[in-house]
């Protein structure tokens, strides 16, 4: 019973997990094929994000720019932590031609944004 229980639990987890996904980030994982890339998307694009884009890149952005947090938060280091997890799945994962060229530029939007030119 209690297994039962626990599969349930990460089921319903996971199903609300994605659900804090914002649009433009849903949006971009279904042109993606690779699970952790498209993970990679969920975690820099929330829901009820306050930034223009709704991305985490746009948040680092304006505290480089302003010094102050948004929500509290250090996006400036969420961002260094993701570019590290995509350093690794571009290392160490499959990607076919489209995600690989995908990731390029995202890695590329973050380091962008923390020197506070992400538009």
């Amino acid at each position: 019973m209690f297994l039962k229980n626990t599969y349930l639990f990460k089921l319903n987890f996971q199903f609300f997990a994605k659900q804090n996904i914002s649009e433009a980030g849903l949006k971009i994982q279904k042109q993606l094929s690779n699970d952790k890339l498209k993970t990679l998307v969920g975690e820099l694009y929330r829901c009820g994000s306050t930034t223009v884009d709704g991305s985490r890149m746009a948040a680092a952005n304006y505290e480089v720019l302003t010094g102050d947090y948004i929500k509290g938060k250090n996006h400036i280091k969420k961002i260094e932590e993701r570019i590290i997890n995509l350093l690794h799945i571009i290392k160490n994962q499959e990607l076919n031609d489209n995600d690989l060229g995908f990731a390029n530029k995202l890695l590329e939007k973050m380091k962008v944004s923390l020197k506070g030119e992400y538009e």
